[in-house]
């Protein structure tokens, strides 16, 4: 989830790179994929599975001795998440997949081997995709050089139990598309904002992970939790906000598909903090969240808890005792009261939210 705090810094968001922006594509960021993860049986999409070093991030050529300290690094999903039809991505299966399900982890022991900061270097070394910008490098300690004149950055690539294949019947043999962005930014020895940006995509990289289970096989329903939008947003843009409050009301976007009566639906935070993109940070327990039954959702005697959020796994809704294989829909409110916010930087303040479906 994502919180925008503009009251202090009008618009500072919108406008923080566009004084002596140099955009260049290619230049010293480039990105590779590895190998194909594979998930042949249905069993095996229940459990989840890791492909290592599946997306690498390298920076490379004379650039990088012209990297001052302070460079930091993002990746991001820049589309679908979609199922083929076995012709390489051109067309969809129909299924899409939220970039919530799957999760990328910093692999330092593929990275380069003599460098003992490589470690130091990347802060955030296991998250969740999304389709906003998730800062991996946020504040280099060293000019860029000081890691050598090639740095390799392999990542895992986790797919999280129960994701949603199965939804639709699949193309046997069908392959699921990420495009990826990863960009740099830093600040030149002259005062000059440089972004770089590289795409993995269907044109230059293929498919990142292959899923070869059969339609009798996936037919079966087994349970899953699916959010069908990947972030949510909280603008404070007023003085009025920061004394009354903002909230944000996403209807039908929680999905709970059950195999089995009596379930949960839990919900933690990444951190204990929402972090701005220049290390500032708001406690992330000022923000709540609320589920409730959607417009096609007839109740069935569900629970549902006002969440304040922390790092600590805790109940949004229980009672789930309702079997359905089309999946039970939930609408999710977010909300932060008035005055917890008083004096803090302008910026862009996000963490990420895992929810789980578990036995009650």
């Amino acid at each position: 989830m994502k919180l925008f705090n503009n009251l202090s810094i009008p618009s500072l968001i919108l406008f923080m790179f566009l004084s002596g922006l140099v955009l260049v594509h290619g230049q010293t960021i480039d990105m590779n994929r590895g190998g194909q993860l594979q998930l042949t049986t249905q069993a095996m999409v229940d459990a989840g599975g890791t492909e290592p070093n599946d997306v690498g991030v390298l920076f490379s050529n004379g650039n990088l001795a012209n990297i001052p300290a302070h460079w930091k690094m993002s990746i991001q999903v820049i589309g679908d998440i979609h199922g083929d039809n076995g012709d390489n991505g051109a067309s969809s299966n129909g299924n899409i997949i939220a970039p919530s399900y799957f999760q990328l982890t910093f692999n330092q022991s593929s990275a380069n081997p003599n460098n003992p900061d490589i470690a130091q270097l990347v802060n955030n070394q296991n998250f969740l995709l999304s389709n906003g910008e998730i800062f991996v490098i946020t504040d280099a300690p060293y000019p860029m050089v000081h890691y050598g004149y090639y740095i390799y950055l392999p990542f895992n690539l986790t797919v999280l139990p129960h994701t949603p294949f199965a939804n639709v019947t699949p193309y046997s043999g069908s392959k699921y598309w990420f495009p990826i962005r990863a960009r740099l930014y830093y600040t030149d020895a002259g005062g000059v904002q440089h972004v770089e940006t590289r795409d993995l995509t269907t044109s230059n990289q293929g498919d990142l992970l292959r899923v070869l289970y059969n339609s009798s096989a996936a037919s079966s329903v087994s349970n899953s939790i699916q959010l069908t939008a990947a972030n949510a947003d909280l603008y404070f843009n007023s003085t009025s906000d920061y004394i009354n409050g903002v909230q944000v009301t996403y209807p039908d976007i929680l999905k709970v598909v059950c195999a089995d009566q009596n379930q949960k639906v839990d919900v933690k935070a990444g951190s204990d903090n929402l972090t701005g993109a220049d290390n500032s940070s708001l406690p992330v327990n000022i923000v709540h969240i609320v589920a409730s039954n959607s417009s096609s959702n007839t109740g069935n005697g569900y629970g549902f808890n006002d969440v304040q959020l922390s790092s600590t796994s805790q109940t949004l809704i229980n009672n789930i005792n309702q079997t359905d294989a089309n999946g039970i829909l939930f609408n999710l409110k977010y909300y932060i009261n008035g005055g917890k916010i008083t004096s803090h930087t302008s910026d862009l303040y996000s963490t990420v939210l895992y929810f789980s479906l578990d036995p009650q």
